[in-house]
């Protein structure tokens, strides 16, 4: 069965995740290498159409999410080192599109997988 192609992104963004993980891991704390294996087993229950690893694909955009959002809320507490708006969003801006990309994939897996029988199905918007 072909693969569509947001499926294919969204494995070769966890493949992604799972190489940073690891070498920061090797650079930093070993410990990080929880998260490559776990990006890793992810990315391959999605390649194999495992309806488990949709739930993986949430927890692991909930965790990075709340990472983020918890390393942002500690430096605002420091004292933010930014003075301008351009400087503070120019900061910001890599979250963000990483919380984007968290919701695009969580989105994706939620639509590849069917619903099984006897759940509501989703309406469709009307025109």
């Amino acid at each position: 069965m072909k693969k569509p192609l947001s499926i294919l992104l969204v494995i070769a963004l966890l493949c992604l995740y799972g190489l940073y993980s690891a070498y920061r891991a090797t650079s930093r704390d070993p410990f990080l290498f929880v998260w490559t294996f776990y990006a890793f087993f992810t990315a391959y229950g999605l390649y194999r159409d495992k309806p488990w690893s949709k739930y993986l694909v949430y927890t692991l955009a909930l965790f990075i999410t709340g990472a983020w959002s918890l390393s942002v809320l500690a430096l605002q507490k420091k004292g933010w080192p930014y003075q301008g708006v351009a400087d503070t969003a120019l900061a910001l801006l890599p979250g963000i599109v990483l919380i984007a990309l968290n919701v695009a994939a969580c989105v994706v897996v939620f639509r590849h997988f069917p619903r099984k029988k006897g759940q509501a199905e989703p309406q469709a918007p009307e025109e």
